[in-house]
């Protein structure tokens, strides 16, 4: 199993902190106010789109909506996708760990913002929002677009 360093943590933990103070949770908003808080390596795309992802994972799981992929797809407008291991991003290993405390020792709040941000949580909102059954749906991976492959692969 792959761990995370100390300045993966940080990151994942200040994504979080920016979340909780953000009026309006947006990508764009994630990363702007991440890059202003933070000085790190780690590509600020990776942390505001891995952390909702797996805040998203944790509140699917008590929702009983299973088995979602393990793999993601990493996209760039400058090379191929390709398909990635959730398992080898160790961002996302320490955010479902944040994410699994938070959910059950709060604060409640944060953990809402941040799930409600996934991709598979929106889209699930928007399916019943649009009067669709999910019982039995399944995910594809996540599509996650970032602007430098190079950049994402820079693990603190």
């Amino acid at each position: 199993m792959t761990q995370w360093s100390e300045e993966q943590e940080r990151a994942v933990r200040q994504i979080l902190e920016v979340v909780g103070n953000l009026a309006e949770v947006t990508d764009e908003t994630m990363v702007a106010a991440f890059e202003r808080s933070t000085n790190t390596r780690i590509d600020p795309w990776k942390v505001a789109t891995l952390v909702p992802l797996a805040f998203g994972r944790v509140l699917l799981a008590h929702m009983n909506v299973v088995d979602p992929p393990k793999t993601f797809v990493l996209s760039s407008d400058v090379s191929e996708s390709e398909e990635r291991s959730l398992q080898d991003e160790p961002v996302f290993l320490c955010a479902l760990q944040l994410a699994v405390q938070i959910f059950h020792s709060g604060p409640r709040e944060l953990f809402e913002r941040a799930a409600l941000h996934g991709p598979e949580v929106r889209a699930i909102n928007q399916a019943l929002n649009a009067g669709n059954d999910i019982a039995g749906a399944k995910f594809n991976p996540t599509t996650i677009t970032c602007p430098s492959r190079e950049r994402w692969n820079v693990d603190a």
